[in-house]
């Protein structure tokens, strides 16, 4: 599942590039790439990547679209720019996917456990109250193919 946030974060940054700079702004940033790379001493290789060196540095006055956690946060629940940004049936039935996922594991968080035993103390989603959570955990990882510790956590 986290495999269609990575790809559509990729898209997402270069459609932030797209839209944000111009051809001759990204060539400026790329320049003061290699003016920095050139200054840096032999035993100090300085960035691999001009990626990298955007990241730290952003582009031209600064700017650079936000990282990864913050556009899962807010650019990615945008279904209507997401959408857009696919623009293809496959990848956008892989992202609903994986909202439904994700709110299908919000909605079990807010069921109640008992702390000492992890067991849910009402019934939710056909699993009966008493329910221990790693069961639910493995449900998840079955039925939907994720890793819950990589995927949803």
């Amino acid at each position: 599942m986290s495999n269609i946030r990575n790809l559509s974060y990729e898209l997402y940054k270069r459609d932030w590039i797209n839209s944000h700079m111009t051809k001759e702004m990204e060539l400026d940033s790329m320049r003061d790439y290699a003016l920095d790379q050139l200054e840096q001493p032999k035993y100090n290789q300085g960035y691999k990547s001009f990626e990298e060196w955007t990241e730290d540095n952003g582009y031209s006055k600064g700017e650079l679209y936000v990282c990864f956690d913050e556009f899962c946060r807010a650019e990615y629940l945008d279904e209507t720019y997401m959408e857009s940004l696919l623009d293809n049936t496959e990848l956008i039935e892989a992202y609903k996917k994986d909202l439904s996922v994700r709110n299908l594991w919000l909605e079990f968080g807010d069921v109640p456990m008992d702390p000492e035993t992890e067991c849910i103390e009402e019934e939710w989603n056909d699993f009966p109250a008493g329910t221990h959570r790693e069961e639910i955990w493995i449900w998840f990882e079955e039925t939907f193919n994720i890793s819950v510790a990589m995927d949803l956590m």
